[in-house]
């Protein structure tokens, strides 16, 4: 039958040698989705390994120039990701 499906396990196979070529479309181990709040920048960091959020938000607040008084100012569970979120103050 030349208009079969393929077996699942073929279509696995080749889901399987598409990530290990690096062409796979895999959602990133930490997420961060950038804002701004009443004028100010605010970054926040999502995942599902606790340590990686939270190393990533520090890795961003030490990227921020100091004069904007960068900080952490929320760590929480929100059901579904730990979520850590890093916001700076303008210059203005």
């Amino acid at each position: 039958m030349p208009n079969a499906l393929p077996p699942a396990a073929a279509y696995q196979r080749a889901f399987e040698a598409q990530q290990r070529a690096g062409g796979g479309h895999a959602l990133p181990v930490v997420r961060e989705i950038s804002r701004t709040m009443y004028g100010n920048p605010h970054f926040e960091f999502r995942g599902a390994d606790e340590d990686k959020v939270y190393a990533a938000a520090l890795d961003r607040k030490n990227l921020i120039d100091p004069h904007r008084s960068p900080s952490v100012v929320g760590r929480y569970w929100d059901g579904l990701d730990y979520v850590v979120v890093v916001r700076a103050y303008g210059l203005d």
